[in-house]
């Protein structure tokens, strides 16, 4: 019971002072709570567990297990940890076992903008447990990411998670035995017409496509997994100007992060990170990275969560203070990292701004330009065994400032849209 009086305890503080913010967590919990959880945490809690345990249910959308039906437990009467159960409703679906979310899913993501997707919190009441953790810097920024890369390099990644969805269990069985639990609850129960059994169908396309962007979300909010291997890169040469005059434009698929670095891990000139690291990317809202120092072209510059681009505008790069030219150009641009496995090609539209050098060529086929840069000939890697293009969804290239001459071929294949002059 110790546990318990302590977590109350804690709870009782909600009502002293202002909270830490408008928004999520801080919504709910107080400097004074915070406070008092921080500096006692260590004697009730396993922290690296309750981390694990935060990045499954996160990752595979377990709506109904976190909030409300919640199994502590403890092995030493010391420290206690979460004991997964009641984890049927995941990827997506909602407790009547319709599909309705989706991905990322959040404790913060609401459905249809009203009640809160994970069963349990409300206006009204929210787990004070999971809100001090998501309010305390270390436990969030330090501590989750690392449990997050350690069960990454243990094997939590989309492809085993999908082996183990589709050969271990609904491969084997078919999928009313596989779930007979679920398909008792859900699909035969008495308020259920009797031919919704027939409609349901299976789920893997939806399974692979849910997991796929959940993944990669988780990825890129704590920095791990496969993020690093996603990236657009490209060498330019310029000069620095005043801050915020040069930017890395993103607009991404969905709510995401980014990170923008010039020079490779190993490099000659070391790392240096664009911003504050990770950059957070609403849909329909875009992210700006300041990108105003010199750079150049012997350093590559990444753009790390590709797979979640859908456009990208580096038009202001080379443009200084007053408006005026600082640098000769791109002298190469490679698009094949914003390539997904499972996603396929998101890229739609890139608007590059000051001529390259050499020219650009836009014709998928040029092959023989093979020692020009082509935005088309880099962009898919040899680590992709399907040799799908990058940019096969790609509809929109801006290139306004260009001159004819320096667009050599322009015969854009899949671009419904060219910009220039």
């Amino acid at each position: 019971m110790e546990f318990l009086d302590w977590i109350t305890d804690v709870s009782a503080l909600s009502s002293t002072g202002n909270k830490l913010g408008s928004t999520g967590a801080k919504a709910w919990v107080t400097q004074a709570e915070l406070n008092k959880f921080k500096l006692e945490a260590y004697n009730h809690l396993d922290l690296y567990k309750l981390a694990a345990y935060y990045i499954f249910f996160s990752r595979f959308g377990l709506v109904d297990s976190v909030e409300r039906n919640a199994q502590l437990k403890t092995y030493d009467g010391q420290h206690w940890h979460y004991e997964p159960w009641d984890m049927d409703i995941a990827l997506g679906c909602a407790n009547n076992g319709v599909i309705a979310y989706e991905p990322p899913i959040t404790r913060d993501s609401r459905a249809g903008g009203s009640s809160y997707v994970f069963a349990g919190r409300s206006a009204n009441q929210s787990n004070v447990l999971w809100d001090c953790l998501e309010c305390w810097d270390v436990w969030m920024d330090e501590i989750v990411p690392e449990v997050a890369q350690a069960l990454y390099d243990a094997g939590l990644t989309y492809e085993n998670a999908s082996h183990m969805f589709d050969e271990e269990y609904v491969n084997k069985w078919s999928e009313t035995i596989y779930n007979e639990s679920g398909h008792y609850k859900y699909i035969d129960a008495t308020n259920n017409p009797k031919y919704r059994q027939y409609l349901n169908g299976a789920r893997m396309s939806h399974r692979h496509w849910w997991l796929s962007k959940s993944m990669n979300y988780y990825d890129a909010k704590w920095a791990c997994g496969d993020f690093a291997k996603h990236s657009i890169q490209f060498r330019i040469t310029k000069e620095a100007s005043g801050a915020g005059t040069n930017l890395i434009k993103i607009y991404p698929t969905n709510n995401t992060f980014f990170k923008a670095q010039r020079g490779a891990q190993g490099g000659e000139g070391g790392v240096t990170v664009f911003g504050d690291g990770l950059t957070e990317a609403l849909i329909n809202v875009g992210a700006s990275i300041d990108a105003s120092s010199k750079f150049d072209d012997k350093e590559p510059v990444f753009i790390f969560g590709a797979t979640s681009i859908e456009g990208l505008d580096l038009s202001t790069l080379l443009i200084n203070s007053f408006g005026g030219n600082i640098g000769r150009g791109y002298t190469d641009i490679d698009f094949g990292g914003a390539y997904d496995n499972v996603l396929g090609a998101q890229l739609k539209w890139v608007k590059l701004g000051a001529p390259c050098t050499p020219d650009l060529y836009l014709n998928p086929d040029a092959t023989s330009y093979i020692n020009n840069m082509s935005i088309w000939q880099n962009a898919i890697t040899g680590t992709n065994e399907s040799k799908q293009d990058a940019l096969e969804n790609l509809e929109l290239v801006d290139v306004v400032g260009w001159s004819q001459q320096s667009v050599a071929n322009p015969n854009p294949g899949w671009l419904s849209e060219l910009f220039m002059g």
